[in-house]
């Protein structure tokens, strides 16, 4: 699997929460109804953030199933060697 360097939600909810209110690279509203907007470059920018979005899932989706491997390969060995009952 490739994964490419995309910012953490960290980055964004800091980016957007604290800082700017907006996505980084997305004009802010008062910019737009000041400047108007090119829809153009608005479609370029939304079909930016979708395929991020879109990469972060299948990230996200490949991460947790390795981590649902590594959760049952540590039920089965407390298993075999505790003689214990693995957790549900």
């Amino acid at each position: 699997m490739i994964f490419m360097a995309l910012p953490g939600m960290l980055v964004f909810s800091a980016f957007i929460i604290h800082a700017n209110r907006h996505l980084p690279g997305i004009p802010r509203e008062d910019s737009v109804v000041q400047q108007g907007l090119d829809l153009g470059s608005r479609q370029v920018l939304q079909q930016q953030r979708i395929q991020e979005l879109t990469l972060y899932a299948i990230t996200q989706e490949y991460r947790l199933k390795q981590q649902l491997v590594i959760i049952e390969k540590q039920k089965q060995q407390m298993k075999s060697e505790k003689g214990l009952t693995p957790f549900k």
